[in-house]
């Protein structure tokens, strides 16, 4: 059963039992936090991306990011150029933002990413490329909101191990609540499986009505049906379940 508790009364096994026993979406969120505090980090982002969605589609995304750094990174499509989520979908090796600065320097590359996130006060951490056994991948990153790279270096060297494994079992525990299996889902229907092709594909709910020549409140009501047969809680997640179960396979 998942247990809430404070930081300071959790440790590295209790955090991996309420992994193990997280039931919905919320507990990972909590859990996520949990693990922030408890390591002396201020913020955490969790992204897991199906091997087999589109390149553009959206990811299903766990954060307790300040809004107005979500929305910037939203807005400005930071995502693409984010060398982050770049690394952690061509490695598995963990790397601080401080290596990774020092490799996109040496490559030439632009390291406004980093600059930018410094502006919001984000100016190191700590980033776990993750895989699952049911073909996901994604990142899970730590960061204290102004720390230094020689503050964070220093604390790494004890804190580092434990991320790792519980990244291991966030993601897995993550795969296991936006999975289920096909027969416990209700089919979508034909004009359900082209809305879902277009969410998946990135398009907002304006976007789909001017494709599909319907209106928005159309489209808005076709999504909360999709959400319902799938057990999602948002775009990202609906998009995830819907290509894990296979529900999306007669949509291409």
């Amino acid at each position: 059963m998942f247990i809430e508790a404070s930081a300071e009364t959790m440790s590295f096994v209790k955090l991996l039992e309420n992994i193990h026993d997280a039931r919905q979406v919320n507990d990972l969120s909590k859990i996520g936090t949990l693990i922030t505090q408890h390591y002396n980090y201020t913020h955490y982002l969790f992204v897991l991306q199906q091997l087999h969605t589109p390149t553009n589609s959206e990811n299903f995304t766990l954060t307790n990011y300040p809004l107005d750094w979500q929305e910037y990174y939203q807005s400005s499509g930071a995502i693409r150029m984010d060398p982050l989520i770049n690394h952690s979908l061509g490695s598995i090796t963990p790397i601080t933002w401080q290596q990774l600065e020092k490799k996109l320097t040496k490559s030439h590359r632009s390291g406004s990413f980093f600059q930018v996130a410094a502006e919001f006060g984000f100016r190191s951490g700590i980033t776990i490329p993750i895989r699952s056994t049911q073909g996901y991948r994604g990142l899970l990153t730590f960061t204290k909101k102004n720390e230094t790279h020689n503050q964070l270096n220093t604390r790494l060297m004890d804190s580092l191990p434990d991320l790792c494994t519980l990244a291991l079992f966030y993601c897995e525990a993550a795969t296991r609540l936006n999975c289920q299996t096909e027969g416990e889902l209700q089919k979508l229907t034909p004009r359900e499986l082209e809305i879902m092709k277009w969410v998946a594909e990135g398009k907002d709910n304006e976007m789909i009505a001017s494709i599909l020549k319907v209106s928005v409140s159309a489209v808005a009501f076709h999504i909360r049906n999709i959400y319902k047969k799938l057990g999602a809680a948002n775009r990202a997640n609906a998009v995830a379940r819907a290509f894990i179960t296979g529900a999306m396979q007669d949509a291409y």
